[in-house]
C-alpha cells in the first residue's frame, strides 16, 4: 500500500472516492504496528457510514489486481493475499 499519505490523498482518492477505505486501512494496521489489517466489513460500514455492499465491492475492486487495472492505471493499492473464510488451524 501507498503509505505516503499526500501520495494517497492527492492520487487515489480523487481518482477511485471507494479508496477512501486506504486510509481507515492503514489506521487499523498500525494500531498494534502489524504488518496486516483484520477489520471486518462490519466494521468498516459503521466507520464509515457504508453499506456493507459498498464496502465489499470496494474491497474487492482493490484486492483484485486485474479489476484494479482495468478501473485505473494508479499503482495497485494492496499488495496482499485475500482471506475469505477465518481458518483457525
Amino acid at each position: 500500500m501507498d503509505t505516503d499519505s499526500s501520495g494517497l490523498i492527492q492520487k487515489y482518492l480523487p481518482a477511485n472516492p471507494n479508496t477512501v477505505l486506504l486510509p481507515v486501512l492503514l489506521s487499523y494496521q498500525h494500531m498494534s504496528w502489524l504488518n496486516y489489517s483484520w477489520v471486518g466489513v462490519a466494521t468498516l460500514s459503521k466507520r464509515l457510514n457504508w453499506s456493507g455492499s459498498r464496502v465489499r465491492d470496494s474491497l474487492r475492486n482493490m484486492f483484485d489486481e486485474d479489476i484494479w487495472y482495468s478501473r485505473s492505471r494508479l499503482q495497485w493499492p494492496l499488495r496482499c493475499k485475500v482471506v475469505n473464510q477465518f481458518d483457525p488451524t
